[in-house]
């Protein structure tokens, strides 16, 4: 099974048994499946080594809907400086690859911070005993959200991600501790002027000294250099064509260089929806937190284009509703909030009006001209709903010139 979306259920853990002679034995760091079968973590989770020795084990551990554990391997490590690893799930279990995540860089120079990051990771702190009380302890995760201020770790090249919760601060005589143990690893996103999420660092480090709510990230640029680095190896090459890392000067720069309040994005490109032969109309479901773009494209199905909280993306329509007919003129939408239903009516070759309507997950089709009784239409309709009677109305032009209205 796929997965496309930029979503929190693709962090896991990074598991490393470092052998029967080294204390401690396991280590655990956090990460995020980046695209196929390779997770990318900090480098320090794998000892900032490529080859692991015959002794020494590697998992990767997903703990959403039950708890999975798959072998892996190290395919490029780097050091202090680029503390990026990236790892393989080797074992044949796993099948649910994903798609790749995009690349983003944090412009330095600009003055203005980066808003709503966000990282997923599996820190020391949210340890708490599992139910039933059987002594071994539960791990859960922290969904973090912040901003990173690009003037910070200049020197150093590293980014500052200022998170807006914190964990409780450790008691004086655990000073040497941090409450973060175990984030490290976790993949920081930011928004992209297209409304999805672009991968901007990794976690490494919490320095006391700068507060219980600041982390230390390593930027992904670094992760470029580090799979050409390696040898032409088929986990190298396969990371090469599926990540398409390729020259971080020509990622995307945050923060945005749009104007404040304004941004524009190619909606057809992020969602690989066919072209438009019409004009587009669009409406909000509010109750949804959604927004919907519906129009006619090249194929005369009608389309919508809908974005949620991972981003934009298309449905057919006139494929989910059984029994649609293709559009000759152009679609208009609205919500009926009282029902929690939507509604896309639009003009079909014969003149005839009709509806395609959403409950609950599903898309239906009705012929509004057939039930009605209605003459045929010349002109595209529009749709509305009269809250203050429940009522969903519907009008269009006839050939006589005449205005018609469709209610019920």
């Amino acid at each position: 099974m796929a997965s496309s979306a930029v979503t929190t259920s693709r962090a896991v853990e990074v598991l490393h048994h470092r052998g029967p002679a080294r204390m401690p034995q396991w280590t655990v760091g956090s990460a995020y499946l980046v695209g196929g079968r390779y997770v990318l973590t900090a480098a320090h989770a794998v000892d900032y080594r490529q080859a692991l020795g015959a002794d020494e084990r590697l998992l990767v551990r997903r703990r959403w809907a039950g708890e999975d554990e798959y072998s892996a391997r190290v395919v490029a490590a780097g050091t202090e400086q680029a503390d990026l690893a990236l790892v393989e799930i080797d074992d044949p279990a796993f099948a649910d690859a994903v798609t790749p995540v995009r690349w983003a860089r944090v412009h330095r120079d600009d003055p203005r911070t980066v808003w709503d990051c966000w990282a997923v990771g599996f820190p020391a702190f949210k340890e708490k005993q599992r139910a039933g009380g059987s002594g071994v302890k539960l791990r859960d995760s922290v969904h973090v959200g912040g901003g990173i201020k690009p003037g910070s770790n200049r020197v150093s090249e590293m980014l500052e991600l200022e998170v807006t919760s914190r964990p409780q601060e450790l008691s004086r005589g655990r000073s040497a501790d941090s409450q973060w143990q175990g984030m490290s690893g976790a993949v920081v996103f930011a928004p992209d002027s297209d409304g999805g999420h672009v991968a901007v660092g990794v976690v490494v480090e919490h320095h006391l000294p700068e507060g219980v709510s600041s982390l230390t990230v390593a930027p992904v640029t670094a992760l470029a250099a580090l799979v050409d680095g390696q040898p032409d190896s088929s986990a190298a090459h396969g990371a090469r064509g599926l990540l398409v890392v390729g020259d971080p000067d020509r990622w995307p720069r945050l923060p945005h260089a749009h104007a404040p309040g304004r941004a524009r994005a190619d909606l057809t490109t992020l969602t690989g929806a066919p072209r438009a032969a019409g004009n587009p109309a669009g409406y909000v479901f509010d109750a949804k937190r959604t927004q919907h773009v519906n129009y006619r494209g090249t194929d005369d199905h009608v389309h919508e284009l809908r974005s949620r909280e991972n981003g934009w993306e298309h449905t057919d329509l006139t494929t989910e509703a059984a029994g649609a007919p293709p559009a000759t003129g152009d679609p208009v939408g609205y919500v009926f909030s009282a029902e929690s239903t939507q509604h896309v009516n639009y003009r079909s070759a014969d003149g005839h009006i009709h509806e395609l309507w959403w409950r609950k997950g599903h898309w239906h089709h009705t012929d509004l001209t057939t039930t009605a009784g209605a003459p045929p239409a010349t002109g595209d309709p529009v749709g509305y709903v009269f809250s203050a009677e429940s009522g969903r109305h519907v009008n269009y032009r006839s050939a006589d010139g005449h205005i018609h209205e469709l209610w019920w």
